[in-house]
């Protein structure tokens, strides 16, 4: 049995370590997280219904809101975010 934690890091990393699931699922977790950036990027454009394609992540009727989304998930685009890891 894995230890619950407060701290939700400490849970990830054990998560991790012990390559098993943490006990908030990254695909629950990942879906909030798009909603809660969805939610930010549309408090740029009141008043504009922005519909949103999940399989594409792109903005599919107001073009300028996909310049706020970044372009490019590359290997090397992810390789940058590794440093952070």
């Amino acid at each position: 049995m894995r230890t619950r934690y407060k701290n939700h890091w400490a849970e990830f990393l054990q998560a991790v370590q012990q390559k098993c699931p943490a006990n908030t699922p990254f695909e629950l977790a990942g879906k909030f997280t798009v909603m809660g950036l969805m939610g930010t990027i549309s408090t740029r454009f009141p008043g504009r219904r922005l519909e949103f394609d999940s399989a594409s992540m792109r903005f599919t009727n107001v073009p300028e809101v996909n310049s706020l989304l970044r372009p490019d998930w590359s290997e090397a685009a992810l390789a940058e975010w590794g440093q952070y890891l």
